[in-house]
């Protein structure tokens, strides 16, 4: 094990230091483990966890939109399966291990419909409804 790839999660950083293999360990607030954020105590950073996986998803539909998957390039079928395969599996990354309230909720949702409406071609505020089914 390569002791720089290693941090301590330490809620009171001053308190004592940790070494492995006579290296001490820097003290971190959290850490990344298979790209969810950590806290101290083993807890899972749910906002940072949120916000990184809505910007992922975006991100990727900006680069999907830019291939053909909008109104006027793959038929809604291929777009919403491009969609369904790629930028979906990025917004529920990691979201099975944690619990959220019906406001984080709503905040993946939202961002689910904004995909779904830059597919489809609708405004800000049309009704993702008939779109999802």
């Amino acid at each position: 094990m390569e002791s720089k790839k290693c941090v301590a999660v330490d809620p009171n950083p001053t308190r004592q230091k940790y070494y492995l293999y006579n290296s001490e360990l820097p003290n971190e607030d959290y850490f990344p483990y298979l790209g969810v954020l950590i806290k101290s105590g083993g807890i899972v950073d749910k906002s940072a966890l949120l916000q990184q996986n809505i910007n992922k998803a975006l991100g990727t539909m900006k680069q999907l939109i830019t291939l053909g998957v909008n109104k006027n390039g793959f038929d809604y079928l291929l777009s919403t399966r491009f969609y369904a395969q790629i930028a979906r599996p990025q917004l529920e990354y990691g979201l099975a291990i944690t619990t959220f309230n019906s406001r984080e909720i709503q905040s993946l949702e939202n961002c689910q419909n904004q995909c779904i409406r830059q597919i489809f071609g609708g405004r800000l505020f049309t009704s993702t409804k008939v779109m999802l089914h």
